[in-house]
């Protein structure tokens, strides 16, 4: 819990999408298995950290999907391009 305390805006930022998601994971276990001794400024703390984390795997994500799009369209000018040469 501390270690994930302790990230920073830039360090969030510069984790993939996967370790953000496995973070997040972490976070949700921690929440699922507390049997009320958490404490409740902790648990403030880490409910505030995984927006973080989420707003940036979002956005992270956002990305991908676009870079996808991208990758997509190129393929279809390639195959376009096969059909009219035939």
């Amino acid at each position: 819990m501390k270690e994930i305390l302790k990230l920073t805006k830039k360090e969030i930022e510069n984790l993939s999408f996967n370790q953000q998601m496995e973070y997040l994971e972490e976070i949700n276990d921690l929440f699922q298995n507390d049997n009320g001794d958490m404490d409740v400024e902790n648990a403030l703390e880490l409910y505030k950290k995984s927006l973080e984390i989420l707003s940036k795997a979002k956005g992270k994500l956002n990305l991908l999907k676009e870079e996808k799009e991208k990758i997509d369209k190129e393929y279809e000018k390639l195959f376009d391009n096969e059909k009219i040469e035939e």
